[in-house]
């Protein structure tokens, strides 16, 4: 079991969330975990790329599942951690960030409440059995809560408004994380072996999504998590590199059975014979990558 510092020392240290203002920012719905790749929060800057074959099955070894579990855990969790901010956290933090918005710095919830909740999730997490996985259940948690407050704004939201939910969010966070981690730790090892065993189930055939080293999403959710990371401007490596890798497998496995219909005697027995696993999955990863290059050169 991971050891986690008491929520009111944590609240403490978050009771300062929000108070950073972002100047010349307009304020703007909140950025929430992208739905279609598994709710994970993917940044603009991420690096990413789509592996399929060989080298994507390497890559599904454990200890790149934290990002994705996480994410997957705290909704999982949220019906059991539902302990409200305190209200000494979420005063002194509105107070601090009212002053903020009365000197004309523009608060922004998305661009406030995320950051700062992460900023303590390093430290806190470094007395932790294991500070990756803290670490990964504190971000979650942090993007999780934030996401929903900052959520419930209206594009033109007031400063002061952005102040209310960027505060609820940080302090919501806080409030759960002792609830988090200890809820998502029971099903940590099997919440891991799950993504694993699909994303080496789905490299042959659609591949794998990875980003900034994490796997992402796997298997038939793959193609609209792509598509809604080309809608965001989120650049993908890998989709051309992997497609000229496949086609030129599957022509040799073409010319192969060209070679071994024409020096058999019964063409017809021979192919149907022939019907090997490795061409198949070959040839349904090919397809579909070829579609996710599609939207990937569209999207340019």
């Amino acid at each position: 079991m991971m050891v986690w510092p008491k929520a009111s020392a944590l609240m403490l240290a978050l009771s300062g969330s929000c108070v950073v203002g972002m100047v010349g920012l307009v304020p703007q719905a909140a950025r929430a975990g992208i739905p279609e790749c598994g709710n994970i929060r993917i940044e603009a800057d991420a690096q990413c790329r789509l592996e399929v074959g060989g080298e994507c099955g390497a890559k599904c070894s454990l200890g790149i599942h934290e990002k994705a579990c996480a994410t997957h855990q705290y909704h999982s969790c949220k019906e059991t951690c539902v302990l409200p901010p305190e209200p000494e956290c979420t005063d002194e933090c509105t107070v601090s960030c009212a002053d903020q918005c009365e000197v004309g710095i523009e608060v922004v919830c998305h661009a406030s409440c995320f950051p700062e909740c992460v900023d303590e999730c390093a430290a806190s997490c470094e007395l932790s059995d294991d500070s990756i996985q803290c670490r990964a259940s504190c971000e979650a948690t942090c993007d999780g809560e934030c996401d929903h407050q900052c959520a419930q704004l209206p594009v033109d939201a007031s400063c002061y408004s952005h102040c209310l939910e960027c505060c609820g969010g940080s302090c919501s966070a806080s409030a759960n994380m002792d609830c988090q981690v200890t809820c998502q730790d029971e099903t940590w090892e099997e919440c891991e072996y799950e993504f694993r065993a699909s994303c080496e189930a789905s490299c042959d055939v659609e591949g794998a999504l990875f980003c900034d080293g994490q796997l992402i999403i796997a298997g038939a959710e793959l193609q609209a998590c792509v598509g809604a990371l080309v809608e965001r401007g989120i650049e993908l490596l890998g989709i051309e590199d992997e497609v000229e890798e496949i086609q030129e497998e599957l022509e040799e496995d073409i010319e192969e059975w060209e070679e071994d219909i024409d020096e058999s005697l019964d063409p017809l027995m021979n192919c149907s014979c022939r019907s090997d696993e490795g061409g198949r999955s070959t040839g349904w990863a090919v397809l579909g990558l070829l579609g996710l290059l599609g939207l990937h050169r569209r999207s340019r």
